[in-house]
């Protein structure tokens, strides 16, 4: 039984540390795409193609 017990342990130790990456995923995204967007918009202005145009 104390095997079962340390898992379930385990395994809400490990949801947790999930639910606050998703948290800081979700806080920092949208940073992350403004900055892709600032970055296509530069680089439309320099005439240079941007990341995703290339691929």
């Amino acid at each position: 039984m104390t095997k079962i017990d340390e898992l379930i342990r385990v395994k809400q130790i490990d949801i947790e540390r999930l639910r606050r990456e998703i948290a800081a995923l979700k806080m920092v995204a949208p940073l992350l795409n403004d900055d892709a967007t600032a970055s296509r918009a530069a680089d439309s202005i320099s005439g240079t193609p941007a990341f995703n145009d290339i691929q």
